[in-house]
């Protein structure tokens, strides 16, 4: 890649033309998200319909006889060639069309809302985030276009804050799925011609937006914009590309990496316990339960993110240390945070974190000698007593590391801030440390077990006063404290990062 290639394309979106006339049509599989939302989509609801035996064999039977081959092929071949052919999709979705028929439609919301929670916002690409959020900016017409239904789509559109979304529609009657398309497939060149028609109707100019798109069933829908752009082209289209002179951003996908991450992040896991447990055993020479603590966490994290392959890559670091103790507060989109964490603050730290954590074996009993503070979402928690016990920590010296959304977030945009933390460090007279994270939800998503290898952009900005802030203010405070995350989020400049040791 391409990361030049992705800031080159944000700069002209930045310096280009502005307003809703301007366009940003974006696919959704291989594009927006990693792969196909399809068999995300399709398994659960074809495992549903075998539990419930509420199906008509013999219909399936004639089906799956009829497509089945056709759609072993889509998977023959993206595993091959990274694209399926046109007619392998086509009996794809013949399959899936059998087992969604019958269906209520509200069922189906509720699936894709599942699948969305629990896959696909772990699979969207950070390049389109960033791109969508350069568009937003610049308050361009953002469009979702895809062969997938708004079923799949939906609720990656509403996550995103994308308006618009061209699918292929699917025949409803009295909220029950019939089996039957509502339309064509939109794909090829019925997808270019609906975005044709759509301009038409909202008064875009396509000769000034943008498209992204990433197989080369999509070159009609490229060819139709003025401004194409290939994201993580298959091997046709990146060829195309080159020889249309189209800008490029990632690389041709690489298949086949689900044993390798999958060995990588069991032996991370192992790397963990065993560096935790040398972390424990050179810790007892002392008597010390914070430093066992500590040691141990560090140790634990170090080969975690080592054996696992990922490397961070650190803005600001000083502000790690000019003022402690203080509030270190992250966006939070990852289980990868708490090894990140460990590995930046390193000494005299501890933090808040769900309950669950603790009766995790080990981690749960270091996180204990360090005085976490477990919260209980579940139950109704004495906010003040959590404060005090904090106060008290960083009254110490003991630094505390907080998520001020309280939960994973399904996106790189941070979710609102909670003041819990903000009325820490005014009680105790600290700065909070604002620490942002950029693509660990990428390597680690909300709903993965793995972890896959790469880099981890980090940028610790200085730390701010909060003790002057007066209680009207607060809301508005907290306010531009999340702006700082969201504004370096959109416009992370990779020129100022560092790889190596933090200390």
């Amino acid at each position: 890649m391409t990361t030049a290639g992705l800031d080159a394309r944000i700069e002209a979106i930045l310096n280009g033309p502005a307003g809703p006339r301007v366009g940003a049509f974006f696919d959704f599989d291989g594009t927006v998200v990693d792969g196909f939302s399809v068999t995300s989509f399709l398994m659960p609801m074809v495992r549903a319909r075998i539990q419930r035996m509420d199906f008509d064999p013999a219909a399936v039977l004639r089906r799956a006889l009829r497509e089945g081959p056709q759609a072993m092929r889509l998977v023959a071949s993206t595993g091959m060639h990274g694209e399926p052919d046109d007619a392998a999709v086509r009996s794809v979705y013949e399959v899936a069309l059998g087992a969604l028929a019958g269906r209520q439609e509200d069922e189906v919301v509720q699936l894709g809302e599942h699948v969305f929670a629990t896959s696909l916002c772990g699979r969207l690409r950070s390049e389109a985030w960033a791109l969508i959020e350069a568009h937003r900016m610049m308050e361009h017409t953002l469009v979702l276009v895809s062969s997938a239904t708004r079923y799949q789509t939906g609720p990656m559109a509403r996550e995103l804050g994308i308006e618009h979304a061209l699918c292929t529609e699917l025949e409803i009657s009295e909220g029950v799925l019939t089996g039957d398309l509502q339309g064509p497939l939109l794909r090829g060149e019925a997808k270019a011609d609906a975005v044709t028609a759509f301009a038409s109707a909202h008064e875009v100019d396509l000769t000034v937006s943008h498209a992204y798109a990433d197989a080369f069933d999509d070159v009609p829908l490229l060819e139709s914009i003025g401004k194409p752009c290939a994201v993580h082209p298959t091997p046709r289209l990146a060829q195309m590309a080159l020889w249309r002179q189209w800008p490029v951003i990632g690389s041709t996908p690489q298949r086949s990496q689900g044993l390798r991450t999958l060995a990588r992040s069991a032996a991370a896991y192992g790397g963990m316990v065993t560096g935790g447990s040398a972390g424990v055993g050179i810790g007892l020479l002392n008597t010390d339960r914070r430093q066992v603590g500590e040691q141990a966490m560090n140790m634990g994290a170090d080969a975690f993110l080592s054996i696992a392959g990922i490397k961070l890559r650190v803005e600001g670091r000083e502000n790690l240390w000019s003022s402690r103790p203080a509030v270190f507060m992250t966006n939070h989109q990852s289980a990868l945070d708490l090894a990140i964490m460990i590995r930046l603050v390193q000494e005299h730290y501890s933090g808040m974190a769900k309950a669950s954590l603790g009766k995790v074996p080990g981690l749960g009993h270091l996180l204990r000698c360090i005085d976490t503070t477990f919260v209980d979402r579940g139950a109704v928690d004495d906010a003040d007593a959590l404060c005090r016990s904090a106060v008290e920590q960083l009254n110490r010296g003991i630094s505390i590391w907080i998520t001020p959304e309280g939960t994973r977030s399904r996106t790189p945009m941070p979710g609102p801030f909670k003041k819990g933390a903000f009325h820490i460090a005014r009680k105790a007279g600290v700065p909070v440390v604002p620490i942002v994270i950029r693509n660990a939800g990428q390597l680690m998503s909300k709903a993965a077990k793995t972890a896959r290898s790469g880099e981890i952009d980090i940028a610790v900005l200085p730390p701010i006063e909060v003790c002057r802030w007066s209680d009207d203010e607060l809301d508005a405070r907290i306010g531009e404290v999340r702006g700082l995350f969201v504004d370096r989020l959109r416009n992370w400049d990779r020129s100022a990062m560092v790889p190596g040791e933090l200390r």
